[in-house]
């Protein structure tokens, strides 16, 4: 079989272009998911459900409707779509077997939305049990014990091979972060409720959030016109995104970047703390850029207990059932949920005041500065069922910051490197902006290697 390297090669963004001046069909856009599906998802066991008659229809019908009308924002891109997201067409198992089969009657918000904008959903994509960390014992023979045990598992494998140019996801903890760190593509956590969040597997209400996978930087932008909320019916997100002050890149001073190693020493190893130091060393050449070198106020410390009671409490409320039924629950989902039990209601109250808290003390940070760097976390896998190590983007999650994990440019002899870059909540078209600087001054990648 001849496969190209669509998805590598070119940006949903260049696709897009192709297809409106006839270089390519949506055919041509949705046979290059099918075929590379066959040929790397029996080795990589990315898909758990994909249907090629399904996509093959879809691409007729954005076919049709582009005689009609004009190119839609995501016309014909496959999308992978995380298995516990709801889809009418694929059952949603999320990956536990008490849920084997599930058929739901409605697709999720954010699935209509890409629908209406004119993608093709490719399929489900393996995830760990509940958007818990452990795969179960019936996907074992989906994972060796090197492979990663990770929620987003099958999605970031799809977009790093070019199955697909996307994948819809989830973030609990640090999901679409890790995952993007690990196969060095593009990994974006709007911020907090920018992506509807309804017909999803609910974990922890004011923690779950909606976002996506890509392979090209200048795709992230794309995306996100696409599936977040908009009008006056969200007053508070939608007069923060019309303002273009907080779009906008600085008009009349630098770009007031912070670097932090962590926010809890200690968590990371020394040799990747100096890739950090020098990377900022690099940013401070660009005059664009002032750099600041500092820790986040220790307040900010308790971020991770913070996190793990609300967590804890809330899979023990949404995983009853499972955790009655046992025989079919991993044995770490039940000790979370036990642990969970034990969290009285009035420490779960004192830590989502904390959230609170937390949320408007990073509020007022985002004053004084404009953009946050900080290490990636893991590149390398982890083992089933292995505790996961503390990563920053716990924080962002916690304080519903949108966040950007991005590939460091890097020459072949360079070690794989990924970063975090966070703005102030809503400010997520003034990161994408960020990240845009930082790519056209071949700092950051423009595109994800090769995973072939």
């Amino acid at each position: 079989m001849i496969v190209s390297a669509l998805f590598m090669d070119c940006s949903i963004k260049k696709l897009l272009k192709q297809l409106c001046n006839g270089r390519v069909t949506s055919k041509n856009i949705v046979e290059e998911t099918i075929n590379r599906i066959e040929l790397y998802n029996e080795l990589n066991k990315a898909f758990i459900e994909y249907d090629p008659t399904y996509m093959l229809k879809q691409a007729h019908l954005s076919a049709k409707h582009r005689e009609n009308s004009t190119t839609r924002i995501l016309d014909s891109i496959p999308v992978a779509v995380k298995d516990t997201i709801n889809t009418m067409h694929y059952p949603t198992q999320r990956g536990n077997p008490s849920w084997n089969g599930y058929a739901p009657n409605n697709d999720a918000r954010a699935i209509y939305c890409l629908h209406k904008h004119g993608a093709v959903i490719a399929g489900k994509t393996v995830t760990s049990e509940l958007a818990f960390d452990y795969i179960y014992s019936n996907q074992e023979h989906y994972f060796s014990g090197e492979k990663p045990a990770s929620s987003l598992y099958g999605s970031a494998i799809a977009v790093a091979t070019g199955m697909v140019p996307m994948a819809l996801e989830t973030q609990t903890t640090c999901s679409i972060v890790h995952a993007a760190s690990l196969y060095g593509i593009f990994g974006c956590k709007p911020s907090f409720g920018l992506i509807p969040r309804t017909g999803v597997l609910k974990t922890a209400d004011t923690l779950d959030s909606i976002g996506f996978l890509v392979r090209h930087a200048e795709d992230m932008i794309l995306v996100l016109d696409a599936l977040r909320v908009r009008g006056l019916d969200y007053p508070i997100s939608n007069t923060a995104l019309s303002d273009s002050t907080r779009q906008c890149a600085p008009t009349e001073k630098p770009w007031r970047v912070v670097i932090i190693d962590t926010y809890k020493k200690g968590t990371f190893p020394e040799v990747r703390s100096d890739k950090l130091s020098l990377f900022a060393d690099k940013l401070s050449l660009l005059p664009e850029i002032e750099v600041i070198k500092t820790n986040l106020p220790d307040s900010f410390n308790s971020a991770n207990k913070t996190h793990d009671i609300i967590y804890k409490k809330s899979l023990a409320y949404y995983f009853a059932d499972e955790y009655q039924h046992s025989e079919l629950t991993s044995k770490k989902l039940c000790d979370f949920i036990f642990e969970g039990l034990s969290i009285s209601p009035q420490d779960y109250k004192s830590s989502l005041d904390e959230q609170a808290s937390l949320c408007k003390q990073m509020d007022d940070l985002f004053s004084y500065y404009d953009i946050i760097i900080s290490l990636a976390g893991e590149n390398k896998c982890r083992k089933n069922g292995a505790d996961e190590t503390p990563n920053t983007a716990i924080l962002w999650t916690l304080t519903h910051l949108p966040v950007v994990c991005a590939p460091v440019l890097r020459d072949d002899s360079e070690q794989s490197f990924n970063i975090q870059i966070s703005a102030r909540k809503y400010n997520d078209y003034q990161l994408f902006r960020f990240i845009d600087l930082l790519c056209n001054k071949n700092i950051l990648q423009k595109s994800a290697r090769n995973n072939n």
